[in-house]
């Protein structure tokens, strides 16, 4: 049985993504209304992206059939496995040059809602920092200085932190950040 009104919710989408303000805008536009419409929608698709393999990720990790998740989706099961039987948690973060990502990951796991941000300060301190992250774990890897670690929910306004902060992970609903301090790592 489904929690929510799946066919009310595929049409409803858009209207409460983009609103009644694009209609208003519509009407009294020259050419930026587009550019907006393009740059919303590009949001969107990032972020429905990032949502999608997460949420067949979750799904895998509860144990969820590939046979139930084809269904869902209008597949087989061969075509979801096939689809997204990689999908993983990134190894290290995206936003990290070739040459800067780590060589050496641990997964510190497992970890609550309640007590990673603590266990990341933690390991911050002593030069470790997240590089991807799941729905129980963090994968950590090591710097020589203090980092810094924030979670903030998908659709917060202040996600943009500033530049110093990296995108680490999209865990649904939020997405977590880490940033270095420049300060020295204390020992182990």
């Amino acid at each position: 049985m489904s929690l929510i009104d799946r066919d009310a919710l595929r049409r409803n989408l858009i209207d409460d993504v983009v609103g009644q303000e694009f209609d208003r805008r519509v009407d009294q536009s020259g050419d930026d209304v587009w550019l907006d419409l393009v740059a919303v929608a590009a949001a969107v698709a990032e972020q429905a992206s990032e949502l999608f393999g997460q949420a067949v990720l979750a799904a895998r990790r509860a144990d969820l059939s590939w046979s139930r998740i084809g269904t869902e989706l209008g597949i087989t099961r061969q075509a979801a496995q096939q689809r997204f039987g990689r999908v993983e948690p990134p190894a290290w973060s995206e936003h990290a040059p070739q040459g800067d990502r780590p060589e050496k990951v641990w997964r510190l796991k497992p970890l609550t809602f309640d007590n990673e941000l603590e266990e990341l300060e933690r390991w911050g301190r002593q030069g470790w920092h997240s590089v991807g992250a799941g729905r129980d774990y963090h994968d950590v890897a090591p710097s020589t200085e203090v980092w810094e670690h924030r979670r903030r929910p998908l659709n917060d306004p202040a996600n943009d932190l500033g530049p110093d902060w990296l995108r680490v992970a999209v865990v649904f609903p939020y997405v977590y950040y880490a940033r270095p301090t420049g300060r020295p790592a204390e020992a182990a």
